[in-house]
């Protein structure tokens, strides 16, 4: 399954319970001339991050160029940039344009990866 996200799942990897968070959410917010919806998966993986990023940089290829970024991703002229973090975890993939943005997060937990999948969709805005 590919959750509503757009992007396989990493081969092996189950699905992440969260106490706090429900495990897939689906959210929509705006009305109906501007809205964002919002798919989020999360899922974790027993092999080393380096082999879940590997494959996700194959995968988002097929939505454009490929941006990674260690830190947080902003969009200037609808273009992804990142502003790194010099100590951060989550190591981000994001391709894309704008209105429709896909972005793979991925972090280390404990000797495997945790990772969530991203689609994120606006309308409305030219």
């Amino acid at each position: 399954g590919t959750a509503d996200t757009g992007l396989a799942v990493y081969p092996g990897a189950r699905p992440r319970e969260d106490e706090n968070e429900p495990r897939n959410a689906n959210v929509n917010v705006g009305n109906s001339t501007f809205g964002v919806n919002v798919v989020a998966a999360k899922f974790e993986s027993s092999d080393a991050q380096d082999r879940v990023i590997d494959f996700y940089r194959n995968e988002l290829k097929a939505y454009g160029e490929v941006v990674e970024c260690r830190g947080n991703i902003n969009y200037r002229n609808g273009r992804p940039v990142c502003r790194e973090k010099l100590f951060a975890d989550d190591f981000q993939l994001v391709a894309g344009p704008e209105h429709q943005q896909h972005i793979v997060s991925v972090k280390p937990h404990g000797r495997g990866t945790e990772f969530g999948l991203v689609y994120v969709q606006t309308r409305g805005k030219d």
